[in-house]
């Protein structure tokens, strides 16, 4: 079992308790034998990782732009926030079937996995793209993407923005 002590100065001892009762041949208990092991410094990083889940989520959740994680292997978006399905009009729940080339429209899926190579491998991650909003309507972005390791697995990090195409005419 898990329990708390406080110590003399303020501060909080958290222990895990194992505990066995040794007993006399005619089976009453001759005492208890109790191993107390001091998990205080992994509580405290237990509390600190998820203040560091809740702060990027925030962060996540705050952005103004699109943020998207992605598997490379799968091209399935593994976490978003708001603006990533709102952006292009989908409901989270459609959001979290799709993959990268349903709304990549400039390039095949082949050629999507292509690109996807180049941001594991070469560390290609600033371009220009088209996506397709669920309306059908098309999202000119400006996407920059790099790698990250996620839960023990690789993913693509990826901020999609929107950009007006720069009217150079009758400059």
């Amino acid at each position: 079992m898990e329990k708390r002590f406080y110590h003399k100065d303020t501060s909080i001892l958290y222990t895990e308790i194992s505990a066995n009762a040794l007993r006399k041949s005619d089976g009453s208990v001759d005492y208890f034998v109790a191993l107390v092991h001091d998990v205080s410094n992994r509580k405290r990083a237990e509390k600190l990782l998820r203040e560091s889940k809740e702060h990027s989520r925030l962060l996540l959740e705050m952005a103004s732009d699109s943020i998207v994680l992605i598997n490379p292997k799968t091209g399935r978006f593994v976490e978003f926030n708001q603006m990533a399905h709102e952006h292009l009009g989908y409901t989270r729940e459609e959001f979290e079937k799709m993959i990268i080339s349903d709304i990549e429209i400039t390039e095949s899926s082949d050629k999507v996995a292509i690109h996807i190579e180049k941001i594991l491998y070469q560390k290609i991650g600033a371009f220009q793209t088209k996506h397709k909003g669920k309306d059908v309507e098309i999202h000119d972005v400006y996407v920059r993407a790099k790698t990250t390791c996620f839960g023990g697995k690789i993913l693509l990090v990826a901020r999609w923005q929107d950009f007006a195409p720069t009217d150079t005419e009758g400059l």
